[in-house]
């Protein structure tokens, strides 16, 4: 059994930033300060997007899912029905239902770790922070690394990897579910589905 509980929230808007990770963290946050920093709750991707342009996703009947810890979900009642701000465009979330999460044998996330030197890593450097990571949770089912991608996060670049597992153990997919894996839980890595 979880302790966490996984929300989806469907989306109405046209358009948003194709960058729009951390305008939606600092938009949700500004509605519910206390799930700032905080570890025990997480943001997924958004769903069903296009690329209108350069720097401009379409919305078609998109969805976003949020967890978080049973402990939080007073916090997350303050989303439940909000119109947030992403970039110039105002988008309306709306509660589709929320359920406890199960365990899954199939997970993917895009993981985005840095080394002991705070550098980007190449990919050996990230499977060796990755192994750790796992090592830490007790997962022995080996991932699959994708090639490296990036996502801007306030202008900047940064280094993302789709990581997959297959045949996971129960514990194995809660518990990376729950955790995650690597650091930018609340921009949409290392957010397992």
């Amino acid at each position: 059994m979880s302790n966490f509980i996984e929300f989806l929230f469907s989306i109405e808007g046209s358009l948003i930033p194709r960058n729009y990770h951390y305008c939606l963290y600092s938009a949700l946050t500004g509605l519910s300060p206390k799930l700032k920093d905080n570890p025990e709750w997480a943001i997924g991707r958004i769903s069903n997007t296009n690329i209108f342009d350069d720097r401009t996703l379409r919305l078609t009947q998109s969805t976003i899912k949020l967890r978080c810890s049973k402990d939080l979900i007073t916090e997350l009642t303050m989303l439940f029905d909000c119109q947030i701000h992403l970039g110039k465009e105002l988008i309306k979330l709306k509660l589709v239902n929320g359920t406890e999460l199960k365990s899954q044998e199939n997970l993917a996330a895009w993981v985005s770790i840095k080394t002991d030197n705070n550098r980007e890593p190449d990919l050996t450097r990230f499977a060796v922070s990755l192994g750790k990571q796992l090592a830490k949770f007790d997962i022995n089912t080996l991932p699959t690394i994708g090639r490296k991608e990036q996502l801007i996060i306030k202008k900047q670049p940064c280094a993302v990897y789709p990581v997959m597992f297959s045949d996971l153990h129960p514990n194995e997919s809660l518990t990376l579910q729950e955790k995650g894996l690597g650091g930018r839980k609340h921009l949409g890595c290392g957010f397992f589905e």
